[in-house]
């Protein structure tokens, strides 16, 4: 197995946990998590989504403003480093609205995430507990 230096997806992963504890569930401003937010997402940030248009930073910005203004839970179900810039995640993201699994791969920069690629969503009708295994099984946890 090839050995790196996971200095930076160390960092990332505090900065990742960090801003996904916020979302505990309260209804909240998104001043509260603005410094969070910027400190985890480069101002280069790109999301893409398969067949879809590129989500920027701003557009994420007001992405997180919503799942706030909903009362959000979210906790991360997997991070699973690739190398010393990339690394897999999977967030589980639940409100009044939805109940969805995120899963990407993401590219980091100078201890902040620059990309997400690869991005599923998985809606509730997936979130069953034998989806879970599966999903939790293909990103070898």
């Amino acid at each position: 197995m090839k050995e790196f230096d996971a200095t930076g997806l160390e960092i990332v992963e505090y900065k990742l946990n960090a801003y996904i504890a916020v979302f505990d569930g309260t209804i909240k401003p998104f001043s509260q998590i603005e410094e969070q937010f910027d400190d985890l997402y480069s101002s280069e940030f790109i999301e893409e989504v398969a067949n879809e248009t590129p989500v920027t930073k701003q557009q994420m910005r007001a992405h997180a403003t919503e799942l706030l203004f909903l009362g959000t839970k979210a906790k991360i179900v997997s991070f699973v480093p690739i190398d010393a810039s990339h690394f897999k995640a999977a967030i589980h993201v639940q409100n009044d609205f939805s109940n969805t699994v995120v899963e990407s791969t993401a590219t980091i920069k100078a201890g902040k995430i620059v990309s997400l690629r690869n991005v599923i969503y998985t809606t509730e009708s997936e979130t069953s507990p034998q989806w879970m295994k599966f999903v939790l099984q293909e990103l070898s946890i």
